[in-house]
């Protein structure tokens, strides 16, 4: 009987002359794992993926949002027993979303994973681990685990399998993660740090006379590109507005605790329609982060509108009681993907939860997500600046995903991950390289790091960068040109400096809304996107024997640049004319 391996959990983890022998539920098993590279996973034998397609991931997105909203209902219901309170779905929505959306994404896209095993004809040995308690301590701390811990991955596979063993052999150990419990656990000295940050917040809450107007009420909050000066001239100015009384004003949040004879231990009490729900069920508590079992609410909260990303901070709790004293709250655009790819599920956070989103320059509905969608020039895009060229650098912009994925859209699923990288060194293979230029890659790091992959196997002349080590919109600007191998946000920002942009992708690698493909196509067009590596790759060599300049300022190529920015990376130099005029329509409301 064939071994069946779920993860890379190294106490599970066949030796050597077993290792061949074994089949593989996914990739995600030879992530940063100590016996074998992530890139030599090929040479093993997996089990059928769920997504054939990019239909499959988009009905999976779909059921995700439908379940989200049944289960809501009980959630809310439950959070408010436990703390004695008597909140609205909006509320716990808000505070809740960034984890419970991104969590179900994540359960459900494990609990696929293993439905291939009902049609499987041969049966295998699978090991599982028993029910045990998972220590979460924060929402930071859960992402962490769910795209890199392949115990806790193997926890939430082996809650699916002790439902259903799918006539397999099934194996179960009490095993425990000692080494990653003490990581969770917080030192003396960090809760120390953490209190005294408690007690900063606290009076930086105090200060936010500065950051609201007194008698409208409007707060900006996490809005990338707006300094904290350039927050209060943007508010609607009146003289009255900075009249400050402490005893009225004042910001105070009281921390509420688990009403004693109530627990986050207990099932859910919602009708299940399927075996994950009735999984999820059982479950849904033991996974909460602890950082949701202590309520934090806001006395005296001043703000009547709320406008930025906080939904994504621990500032949730006073977007969620702003609204649930009648206020309203606009979501802002902060990187690519917004208006873009054709599954999004963040729509699910900031178009169907807000009362308007703030796009940088398109206004259309995203994958269904409806909302009040509002087009200004965007303040981190508008004050980058032009480009100053100060070397003869070609950078080369690649990106790494994560494989224990976290959310099902319509970008780089972790099948396609290796396919990916290996599409940028066969771009770099196929360069000519001129002697006048130096070239030079960036990735990240993240999930599967795969700058020691592209050092091994990158040519001679292209040096890998320490991804840590510089300014990335920095090193753009100053470059001779910036080549792009992903939809992203940089190639945004180099777009926005008019900084000379080489773009190449595997358009199976990311499904754009079609919307957004108008504005690809256009690219396209005049030679700026490429839809493969050796297209890219010799164009490259074109525009560096012709010259950049003269290749980059032609008027047909401006043109379709700055159509492109006006659609989807806005700028101005009056972007804080429009946004002033945009606050001061919403105070007239």
């Amino acid at each position: 009987m064939q071994d069946l391996i779920l993860t890379g959990f190294t106490d599970f983890f066949p030796d050597e002359k077993q290792r061949v022998d074994a089949v593989y539920l996914a990739n995600f098993c030879f992530l940063n794992n100590p016996s074998v590279n992530f890139e030599d996973h090929r040479k093993f034998r997996f089990i059928d993926s769920p997504y054939k397609n990019w239909t499959d991931v988009e009905k999976a997105s779909s059921y995700i949002d439908s379940f989200y909203d049944r289960v809501l209902p009980a959630i809310c219901e439950r959070m408010n027993e436990i703390f004695k309170v008597d909140k609205s779905e909006k509320y716990w929505s808000i505070v809740l979303i960034r984890y419970l959306h991104s969590f179900i994404h994540i359960y459900y896209d494990r609990y696929l994973r293993l439905l291939s095993l009902r049609e499987q004809r041969s049966k295998f040995r699978i090991k599982i681990l028993n029910y045990n308690e998972v220590f979460i301590p924060n929402e930071d701390y859960f992402f962490n685990q769910a795209t890199d811990s392949h115990h806790y991955n193997l926890n939430l596979l082996s809650d699916f399998i002790r439902e259903n063993e799918y006539g397999n052999n099934v194996l179960r150990f009490d095993v425990k993660a000692p080494s990653e419990r003490a990581n969770a656990v917080v030192p003396f000295w960090r809760k120390i740090k953490q209190k005294g940050k408690g007690i900063l917040k606290n009076k930086y809450f105090a200060l936010l006379k500065y950051r609201y107007n007194a008698i409208d009420s409007i707060r900006l909050g996490l809005v990338y590109g707006l300094s904290e000066k350039q927050k209060l001239s943007l508010l609607p100015s009146n003289k009255l507005s900075r009249i400050y009384n402490k005893s009225k004003d004042e910001i105070q949040i009281e921390s509420i605790f688990p009403n004693k004879n109530q627990s986050f231990v207990e099932t859910l009490k919602f009708d299940t329609q399927s075996e994950f729900e009735t999984v999820f069920k059982k479950n849904f508590f033991r996974y909460l982060p602890d950082e949701f079992k202590v309520l934090k609410m806001a006395k005296r909260n001043p703000y009547k509108i709320w406008i930025g990303m906080d939904v994504y901070n621990s500032n949730r709790f006073l977007v969620a009681d702003t609204l649930e004293r009648g206020g309203s709250w606009y979501s802002v655009q902060h990187g690519g993907g917004y208006g873009q790819i054709s599954n999004f599920p963040l729509g699910k956070i900031e178009y169907c939860l807000s009362d308007g989103f703030i796009s940088w320059g398109w206004k259309y509905d995203q994958s269904g997500y409806k909302n009040n969608i509002i087009p200004l020039s965007s303040p981190s895009l508008s004050i980058l600046g032009k480009h100053e060229k100060r070397n003869n650098e070609i950078l080369i912009v690649t990106h790494t995903y994560f494989v224990y994925l976290i959310r099902l859209q319509s970008i780089m699923l972790p099948e396609m991950i290796l396919d990916y990288t290996d599409n940028l060194i066969s771009f770099c293979n196929h360069i000519n390289q001129n002697d006048a230029y130096e070239y030079k890659v960036k990735t990240t790091n993240m999930s599967w790091a795969n700058h020691n992959y592209l050092k091994n196997k990158l040519p001679k002349g292209v040096e890998i960068l320490n991804p840590d080590s510089f300014d990335i919109v920095k090193r753009m600007k100053n470059s001779s040109l910036s080549v792009f191998d992903h939809l992203g946000t940089a190639y945004l920002q180099a777009l926005a400096m008019n900084v000379p942009t080489l773009l190449f992708w595997n358009p199976n690698h990311f499904k754009e809304s079609s919307e957004f493909k108008i504005f690809l196509d256009l690219l396209r067009e005049v030679e700026i996107l490429f839809d493969d590596w050796k297209a890219a790759a010799n164009k490259l060599d074109e525009i560096l024997k012709i010259g950049i300049e003269k290749w980059w300022f032609q008027d047909r190529i401006q043109i379709v640049r700055d159509k492109f920015l006006l659609n989807h990376a806005k700028i101005s130099s009056e972007w804080q004319g429009e946004w002033k005029q945009f606050l001061a329509g919403l105070v007239n409301i």
